[in-house]
């Protein structure tokens, strides 16, 4: 247990640091850059409330020896067990987030507005009541000055302890000893504490220093030229801490606005001198034999000069689908485009076309005539179909050269997004979901003039403000620092705002579906604890944390249908599209589960049958209408119908639970995929089907979607019209899933704002607190995430990066990588844990555990067992690797073990375009292994799956799978993938690619290191994980294990067969060849 209080020093307002070398440190106030920095120091300490030998002491268990007389909050043993949750501490020097078992009051006085006295601890101040105190305390006492009071950090945080008397002092107000309670402590005048420090420090540390304030000043609003002008002005060589807890509003804005605009803003400076930086080009047809080309090799002569100047810029620019070339009608100079230019860059050339860079040139017949300079970049570009308002341009052959330039993407529209969101957390600001939260009507708004500054209610201004609290992440003290006078704190004791816990919110409700639902998708032993959760949610937020494997989505999607059934509309999200799709996908089977199980033992005339749900996972609008068109004339298209192109890159846009989807269901769309509405459908889409089918001007087209009528033969149905249909079944929608980006698009910005009454997001540990606040908004709309640290972290891209003079380009790096999960894990909020593994063969988890998961007690599902028929695959490997390597230690009794393959003897080269590493020689060994491992059990190659670190290792796997004859054993594997494009993603057996090695002119570990990653890496699987790679490539291994040389180089089981497990994989749960 620990101390109820802990004493900071130096008082409120102690900052974090620049360079990362302390908790805390308080820069000069008359420099913008980090001059002066002091720590702010943490010292046990015990406080007496009252004098003589009868006060009262509170905490101190540390320094004074006490045992049962120190008075510690802890956390009731069974809280995990009953629904209330974890609770997490962030330790700031290891920067780790760990369980806790304590809860915590971090008490501050105001700066430089109390007095105080420090002196020995000795026997005439009551010192020999604690014969076993340690050495060296002092005592401090403190008097506030004025109405001055304290601030408290952690307070009105949820708590539970049933049974224990500090349930009663926390969440009821009870008295503590005799009539004093816990807020009579918090409010005295005078503080008197026994503290573990020399007296003449502790009167040095109690001298304050200036208050810490973010040197970029109040400006926070979108103007990227006042941005960058922001940034010029504050250069540094140091980076802050993240920050996890804030003072303001104008620090919590501060940091989330800058770990954007920092990550983005050199790299648009770049992306707009690189488009002002004109290059001759020339174009060679990638069909020879066609009259008017549509595709092109463009080649491309940049200078040594520009990629030397631009290297930094160019992986991060070049890190994408696609950009476009752009045309110039000469080589004279051009002026870079201004950041906050409202118009397109595009119209600032004479035209542009979509392009991608071609990796290996060499590869391609149509190049071979055409010798290239070493900084010769060679992209394939497509000329646009002839449009209005669009000039065309003449292409210049071998002999001639155009005048071109490279037009990127400045990601400015998606920082000044972000920026804009974080913004709504200003105080004043208005609701971000007027209607939805019920401050005013649709009609209302679309009447005002122009305005939407309403008067905000009381009540949703209230929930505006305790929002805010929350994400300051410090609880929910009433009291200001400062003198308040018009606060009395005679009614301040009665208030039970302030004495009482959080408002909790019903999740769950009383529904026979959610019982249906919690029935069939929760574990028995869970059930109770589950519900418990769900409805006692303080302030409706809940969060749901477990390793790879036990069940996130599964048990998100739980809640997320209980939350739709009990409170009504959820916009659902998560950071990736392929994350929104399974999280879509998911809710869609387990509401169609639940309504069949429901409605098994019922007539089809029964009124009490259960409805479906009507959940929409929403993409981009034109690619839906595209997607709409193209189907009712091509039906057997499915996903291909959206629009797709080799340059621009492939849409997004699946068929299953699409916009377009819904509304062909509605038509009686008869199509493979798109199901028929029935009954059990609901009753609102069921009602626009009804209003559909009357009206007239839609009969053609319903003939065509219904097979009655050729397409060929439907007359034109006005864009108004489709849209208008589409807004219809969007408005039926009990769930609407987008990506956070999309959620500020129509259609379904305006569902977001006027029916969501609650938000849900998947893979939440992979999400930035800005994208969060940007789908969350400002009315503390309930909220259901779910996710796991310790996989991949939001994308910071820019980390280490400095300008020529050692300045850090950005200074947030650490804010950036703080989740959305992580942020409410930090402050202390309970969490859910997950405690079952479901998808890995018994043993497959075990490594994970030990090295990242060991405070977690966790079993394996009955269906883990390693003799279950799903696992057979697994199982075929590991009987196929004894086989070929005799030396191989077996996998441990009634366990599924992974295994590393060490290949010596490899390189690994560095991509010259991206700068992404290749290692041939190990993609060929991997390929080779698992091709014969393919042919000699006749394993489904569909089982297998292929990841990789590195994107160019990946487009190397690619490439040999679909051009070399030896690998036709291994048609029907899956696409190769990045192991972060992976995250949320499984297969029975995983193959890992490395990619890296200590030789090669890119040696070394790279970004593998990265814990996060490993972790997903080694995850993915259900019953065989194969990692091939170097073991020794951060230089020769060291291990207890005996070793004996195996046979050959460069060869699966070449290298070392060793007895003990390697230090890649580790302790008994990893073994190598």
């Amino acid at each position: 247990m620990s101390n109820l209080l802990t004493t900071k020093i130096p008082t409120q307002g102690a900052s974090r640091p620049l360079d990362g070398t302390s908790l805390g440190v308080t820069p000069s106030p008359a420099s913008r850059t980090p001059a002066t920095f002091r720590k702010t120091v943490a010292k046990p300490a015990a406080l007496f409330i009252g004098d003589g030998p009868h006060s009262i002491v509170m905490g101190g268990n540390k320094i004074l020896g006490l045992s049962n007389n120190a008075l510690a909050f802890p956390f009731g043993k069974d809280t995990e067990d009953d629904g209330f949750g974890k609770v997490h501490h962030y330790d700031r020097n290891s920067r780790t987030t760990r369980v806790t078992e304590s809860y915590t009051l971090d008490v501050k006085f105001p700066r430089d507005q109390y007095e105080f006295s420090v002196c020995r601890f000795d026997n005439d101040h009551g010192a020999s009541r604690f014969p076993d105190a340690v050495c060296g305390l002092s005592l401090l006492k403190v008097a506030l000055r004025g109405q001055f009071h304290v601030s408290v950090q952690g307070f009105r945080m949820p708590f539970a302890n049933p049974g224990h008397p500090s349930e009663g002092w926390i969440n009821e107000g009870k008295p503590i000893a005799g009539n004093i309670t816990l807020l009579d402590v918090l409010l005295q005048r005078d503080f008197s504490l026994v503290v573990r420090m020399p007296p003449d420090l502790l009167a040095k540390e109690m001298t304050s220093d200036p208050p810490f304030q973010y040197p970029y000043g109040h400006h926070l609003d979108w103007d990227p030229d006042l941005w960058h002008t922001i940034l010029a002005r504050n250069k540094s060589s140091h980076q802050f801490r993240a920050a996890i807890s804030f003072s303001d509003d104008h620090s919590l804005m501060t940091v989330l606005a800058h770990s954007v605009v920092q990550d983005t803003m050199w790299i648009a400076d770049a992306a707009s001198a690189i488009f002002a930086t004109k290059f001759p080009a020339y174009f060679v047809p990638t069909d020879q034999d066609q009259a008017v080309p549509s595709r092109y090799f463009a080649v491309v002569s940049l200078t040594q000069a520009f990629r030397e100047r631009y290297e930094k810029e160019w992986r991060r620019l070049t890190n994408c689908d696609s950009f476009q070339l752009a045309f110039h009608g000469d080589m004279s100079e051009m002026k870079p485009p201004s950041l906050g230019d409202e118009q397109p860059w595009s119209k600032l050339a004479v035209t542009a076309w979509d392009c991608k860079i071609v990796d290996y040139p060499d590869s391609f017949d149509a190049l071979n005539s055409h010798p290239r300079q070493p900084y010769d970049l060679v992209l394939l570009v497509r000329r646009p179909p002839p449009a209005k308002n669009q000039a065309d341009v003449e292409i210049a052959t071998f002999a001639s050269r155009n005048c071109v330039s490279l037009l990127f993407d400045s990601q400015m529209a998606e920082c000044g997004r972000l920026v804009h969101a974080v913004n709504t957390l200003k105080p004043g600001a208005q609701p971000t979901n007027p209607v939805g939260c019920g401050a005013t009507t649709r009609e209302a708004l679309n009447n005002a003039s122009g305005s939407r500054h309403a008067q905000t209610p009381p009540d949703i201004k209230s929930r505006m403000d305790t929002q805010r609290a929350l994400l300051r992440g410090a609880g929910f003290w009433p009291l200001p620092s400062g003198p308040d006078h018009s606060t009395s704190l005679a009614r301040l004791r009665l208030d039970t705002l302030a004495s009482s816990p959080l408002p909790v919110v019903d999740l769950l409700g009383e529904d026979p579906y959610v019982d249906a639902l919690i029935e069939t998708m929760v574990l028995e032993v869970d059930r109770p604890r589950f519900r418990a959760h769900m409805k006692e949610a303080p302030l409706g937020l809940r969060i749901m944390t477990a390793g790879p494997g036990f069940g996130k989505t599964h048990l998100l999607a739980t809640g997320t249908l209980a939350m739709a059934t009990t409170i009504g509309k959820i916009y659902g999200t998560a950071p990736t599209n392929v994350a929104v799709t399974n999280f879509a996908e998911r809710l869609y089977r387990h509401d169609q589960t639940v309504v069949s199980r429901m409605n098994s033992d019922k007539s089809p005339e029964d009124p009490s049958r259960a409805r479906r749900k009507v959940i929409i996972r929403g993409f981009k609008a034109d690619d839906e209408i595209v997607a709409f068109r193209t189907l009712l004339g091509n039906p057997a298209l499915g996903n291909n119908a959206a629009p797709n192109s080799t340059c621009r890159g492939a849409s997004q846009w699946k068929l299953q639970l699409s916009l377009a989807f819904w509304v062909l269901r509605v038509l009686r769309f008869k199509g493979q995929g798109v199901p028929i509405l029935d009954a059990d459908d609901s009753h609102a889409i069921l009602k626009v089907q009804a209003a559909l089918d009357r009206d007239p001007s839609l009969r053609a087209l319903r003939a065509v979607a219904a097979g009655e009528l050729d397409f060929s033969q439907l007359p034109s149905v006005p864009l108004a019209s489709i849209r208008s249909m589409f807004a219809r079944v969007l408005d039926t929608a009990d769930l609407v899933l987008t990506t956070s980006a999309m959620s500020e698009k129509m259609p379904y910005v305006r569902y977001k704002t006027d029916q969501a009454k609650g938000v849900a997001v998947d893979e939440a540990a992979n999400m930035n607190r800005a994208q969060f606040v940007a789908v969350w908004g400002n009315t503390l709309m309930p909220v259901i995430m779910a996710g796991d640290e310790k996989q991949l972290q939001p994308a910071v891209m820019t980390t280490s990066e400095t300008d020529d003079d050692g300045n850090f380009l950005n200074h947030h790096v650490e804010d950036g990588r703080v989740s959305a999960l992580s942020w409410f894990m930090t402050m202390g909020w309970p969490i859910y844990r997950l405690r079952t593994q479901f998808r890995m063969a018994e043993g497959m988890f075990d490594l994970c555990h030990r090295e990242l998961y060991n405070d977690l007690p966790f079993n394996y599902a009955p269906g883990c067992r390693i003799d279950h028929p799903d696992f057979m695959a697994g199982r075929a490997l590991e009987t196929y690797l004894r086989g070929r390597f005799p030396e191989l230690a077996p996998a441990r009794e009634g366990k599924m073990d992974p295994l590393f393959i060490h290949c010596e003897g490899t390189y690994t080269v560095k991509d010259k375009a991206t700068g992404s590493r290749r290692n041939v020689g190990q993609v060929t060994l991997a390929l080779d292994l698992i091709s014969d491992f393919v042919k000699m059990t006749r394993t489904n190659p569909a089982k297998i799956v292929i990841i990789a670190p590195y994107k160019a290792n990946v487009e190397i796997i690619g490439r040999f799978l679909k051009k070399r004859p030896d690998y036709h054993p291994l048609r029907g594997i899956g696409d190769p993938a990045t192991v972060d494009s992976f995250q949320g993603r499984e297969g029975d057996i995983v193959v890992a690619i490395m990619g890296t090695t200590k030789a090669g002119t890119a040696g070394g570990p790279g970004f593998t290191t990265n814990e996060n990653r490993l972790n997903v890496l080694c995850s993915r699987q259900r019953c065989g994980l194969l990692v091939v790679g170097d073991i020794m490539v951060t230089g020769q291994l060291e291990d207890k294990g005996k070793k004996t040389k195996g046979k050959g180089k460069g060869k699966a089981g070449g290298g070392y067969v060793e007895e003990h497990p390697s230090q890649i994989l580790g302790g008994q749960e990893g073994r190598y060849a």
